[in-house]
């Protein structure tokens, strides 16, 4: 067995049989992989629909289970995964027709524990589906290299999904999600391109990542902002046992670029939930202004370091601003 493709799946009836069809859509026999499909705990129609598919297709593996979450979900995909190479694709999402057997022999051929690929936004409009080039990774190297060069060389994007990873190095690391909470590849990515004796970008968009206005990455809610920051924790104290200069600087530029991430969506909350959300930040001391670059953010990130407090009615301004300037031009 080559490949284990693991998905998880919580009431998503209108999308998993698109996302089931693309990787069954694929270049290499099916005898060859696994399809490992953990429904968990799904409201909907979603198990009845993957039941009616597996009759189809034998190699389809499905795990029924109460809800434990996505991470939960994957982790328990990776105890029955019996490939070599394991991959973890959403169930909202699909990959490429005719894409595994590239990936595949890359992985093999250059003996990679990890092999990073690259990803298309995907949304529908008027009942057509359209894609978005992603140029975020233009600059990466493309070479086979350990992890903490990777790190120092490359940008990287925080979710489990579009690489592929060798299952015993995962084995050997103990590299699992966290649990009960969204976000629960924050830490886990870094940890993985950490451990790495050899991994690899390779520029192929084979990954689409369907935007949804109702999807777990998609909603604002404080709840994942703190799910969010106990993810950026994680990492820290990751950074920190390991001591590693590389290791640290990058970690404290990722963490910086998250919050600064939150900073985006702070617009969606009230006073008092970013007040909750900004004194998380600092109670857990996860600002570093040493690895930010720009004035603007530095400046954003040493109000927030200095004062919650302000930097909440900050925003309640920044908020009040735009909509009165939206008022104005209309």
């Amino acid at each position: 067995m080559i490949l284990s493709i693991i998905i998880p799946v919580y009431n998503v009836e209108q999308y998993i049989v698109r996302c089931l069809d693309s990787v069954m859509d694929q270049d290499i026999p099916h005898d060859q992989y696994e399809v490992i499909v953990i429904n968990d705990g799904s409201t909907d129609n979603g198990l009845a629909l993957i039941q009616d598919y597996a009759k189809d297709h034998p190699n389809i593996v499905l795990i029924d289970q109460k809800n434990s979450g996505s991470g939960a979900s994957r982790n328990i995909g990776l105890d029955h995964a019996r490939g070599k190479y394991v991959m973890f694709v959403d169930s909202d999402d699909f990959i490429d027709t005719n894409c595994l057997k590239t990936l595949i022999q890359t992985s093999e051929n250059n003996h990679l524990d990890v092999l990073v690929g690259s990803y298309k936004d995907a949304y529908e409009k008027e009942g057509k589906l359209y894609h978005l080039e992603n140029k975020k990774f233009g600059n990466n190297n493309c070479s086979v290299m350990s992890g903490i060069e990777y790190l120092s060389k490359n940008s990287f994007y925080t979710s489990a999904c579009m690489k592929v990873y060798r299952r015993d190095f995962l084995l050997e690391h103990n590299l699992q999600n966290r649990i009960n909470c969204y976000c629960e590849d924050i830490d886990y990515i870094v940890k993985v391109i950490y451990y790495a004796d050899s991994i690899q970008f390779v520029p192929i968009d084979f990954y689409n990542y369907y935007q949804r206005t109702s999807s777990i990455t998609a909603s604002a809610n404080v709840k994942r902002e703190l799910d969010l920051i106990k993810g950026l924790v994680a990492t820290k104290e990751f950074s920190d046992k390991e001591n590693n200069p590389i290791l640290t600087k990058v970690v404290n530029s990722y963490i910086n670029m998250l919050i600064l991430y939150m900073y985006s969506r702070s617009t969606s909350y009230r006073l008092s939930e970013n007040m909750i959300i900004y004194k998380s930040i600092k109670k857990n001391k996860l600002i570093s202004l040493s690895n930010n670059n720009s004035i603007k953010n530095r400046i954003l990130l040493g109000v927030l370091s200095f004062s919650p407090i302000h930097f909440s009615l900050f925003l309640e301004i920044r908020k009040l601003y735009g909509y009165v300037y939206h008022k104005l031009k209309s």
